[in-house]
């Protein structure tokens, strides 16, 4: 390895090999130029003799290097194929920012830059928030990179959720929505930001120095940003609301992910259904249904529904919410009759093709009799009801003692990808309320008196293409719903299998979980009130 070095109006050059000076610091005269020249080979009896540098890896290390040094040229050449590139950047960390940026949508025009220093400790920022979901903070400590965050992000986090909290209590809220307390979390949704620090002696952990220990980062970062971006959001106060905002909508989509039995607790008022929305929205889905999505008829999905059927052949069946009746009809041959009950009057006429009998009504108001059927099926439509606790009761009422209620339903595969599913639900379906745990679905079931709760899970591949490409879903909901996969963050890959194609087609795994409880039976010496069969009561 050899360094030229240009200063002070003098040429030195020194060389290494082997993790030892191999000469002398030589002075080769004066000069006029300024800068460091790096030139290295790899050492044959140390690396592999097919190692080959990457030649795209050193370009793109030079290039944050450019934006770290704003002013500066540098140079990678590679010798070997006889090109190089050069990397300045006069803009520093905010034409960063606005590079990581730029297939993004931000959410206000211009970086916030932050340049300051505490205690020794120099602190450079840009910081910009955008549409997206995932957050993308890039950081550098005397630039080394730190991939793996350190003391100088927590200082960064630590500021931004102090300024953007007390933001929110006093940036005026929007009629009728929700006061929802923010976690720090939810104040850096969608941020793309870009942190220096200059410290002497910085301690880093580990051989590579991917994390900065040093504490006195920490304090000097969170001081400085905290100072700096308060002002500059007091100063501008379009763009102060629509950081709060941001946040306050990602507080909201996490709220809408917690578990079910937090959201029954605390919800007092009744939201009513507007049915007319649920009638046109199924009633121009009905016109081509079954090609909306492969979930729809997906015959192994439906035969898994059908196998936790264990009541006898002569047992009447209501199929609740019944769209095309595919799912009533999977059970046909394991039940003495079917009847379907649906809202929406195309439905009604496509279930009367598969259903022997189908009445139109509504989930809230079963027009049957209490215990008038032996098992009552369902199917993705729980998350659609602001409160399924009301469908449930209507169910239960309906069901004999000892009768048997069999639903689907689409849930995250955990907490990591719950919030981030809700995203995408609510964007390609506004009647949206919920995105369910399995395990809430459970407390749900137990809280409305169900027991004998057993479960069933069946993975099933759905093209997002598809499945978006529907009435309800507009073109810019399109659009986002495919850049939350593009961009989703590492802790939802790491539990959510999806596939992106070359082309850009998208397919993910939905785990379905199909649930099968119990109406309790009537205890021993307990008669119970005289009722019609199910097959008679479905005339009204």
């Amino acid at each position: 390895l050899q360094v030229d070095i240009w200063r002070d109006g003098r040429h030195w050059r020194q060389r290494f090999a082997r993790g030892a000076v191999a000469s002398e610091l030589v002075d080769l005269g004066p000069t006029d130029r300024r800068g460091t020249r790096v030139h290295f080979l790899p050492d044959a009896s140390i690396f592999d003799r097919d190692a080959r540098l990457a030649f795209e890896g050193l370009s793109r290390r030079t290039r944050e290097l450019s934006y770290l040094l704003p002013g500066v040229e540098l140079v990678v050449r590679d010798e070997r194929e006889g090109h190089h590139r050069v990397h300045r950047h006069e803009g520093g960390l905010a034409s960063f920012v606005a590079s990581l940026n730029d297939t993004r949508v931000p959410i206000h025009p211009q970086p916030i830059v932050i340049d300051g220093e505490h205690r020794g400790v120099r602190v450079q920022a840009a910081l910009q928030w955008t549409s997206l979901y995932a957050e993308d903070t890039r950081s550098f400590a005397n630039t080394i990179a730190t991939p793996d965050g350190g003391t100088h992000v927590a200082g960064l986090r630590s500021g931004i959720a102090a300024v953007v909290k007390r933001l929110d209590r006093e940036v005026p809220r929007r009629p009728g929505s929700k006061e929802l307390k923010l976690r720090a979390s939810d104040t850096r949704e969608g941020l793309t930001g870009v942190l220096s620090v200059m410290l002497q002696d910085p301690r880093f952990m580990g051989q590579t120095k991917t994390r900065l220990a040093d504490a006195m980062a920490e304090e000097a970062v969170r001081v400085v940003v905290e100072q700096q971006l308060e002002a500059a959001l007091r100063e501008d106060s379009g763009i102060a609301r629509v950081i709060v905002e941001k946040a306050r909508s990602a507080a909201l989509a996490r709220a809408s992910a917690r578990r079910a039995r937090e959201r029954i607790q605390h919800s007092h008022r009744h939201q009513d259904i507007d049915e007319e929305a649920y009638k046109t929205q199924f009633g121009i889905r009905s016109k081509n249904w079954h090609q909306s999505a492969e979930w729809i008829a997906n015959d192994g999905l439906l035969a898994a529904h059908a196998a936790m059927c264990k009541v006898p052949p002569t047992a009447h069946l209501l199929d609740v919410c019944c769209g095309s009746g595919v799912v009533g009809h999977a059970f046909k041959d394991r039940v003495a009759s079917t009847t379907g009950l649906d809202i929406t009057p195309e439905m009604v006429g496509l279930s009367r093709e598969r259903l022997d009998k189908v009445v139109q009504g509504t989930v809230f108001d079963l027009p049957f009799a209490d215990d008038s059927y032996d098992i009552v099926v369902n199917r993705e439509v729980m998350h659609l009801f602001p409160r399924p606790q009301d469908m449930l009761r209507e169910v239960y009422r309906v069901l004999k003692p000892g009768g048997q209620f069999i639903f689907g339903q689409i849930v995250p595969f955990a907490a990591e990808d719950a919030a981030w599913m809700y995203r995408i639900f609510i964007k390609k379906q506004p009647l949206l309320h919920h995105m369910f745990m399995a395990e809430d679905l459970v407390e749900l079931l137990r809280s409305i008196g169900f027991d004998g709760i057993e479960t069933a899970e069946h993975l099933l591949w759905e093209s997002i293409d598809v499945w978006i490409d529907t009435w309800e879903t507009t073109r810019l909901h399109r659009h986002e719903i495919r850049e939350l996969y593009y961009n989703a963050p590492a802790e939802v890959r790491a539990v959510h299998p999806f596939e992106i194609t070359p082309d850009g087609h998208i397919r993910d795994l939905w785990r379905w979980v199909i649930f099968s409880c119990w109406k309790p039976p009537v205890p021993d010496g307990v008669l119970p009130p005289a009722t019609t069969t199910g097959e008679s009561n479905a005339d009204g």
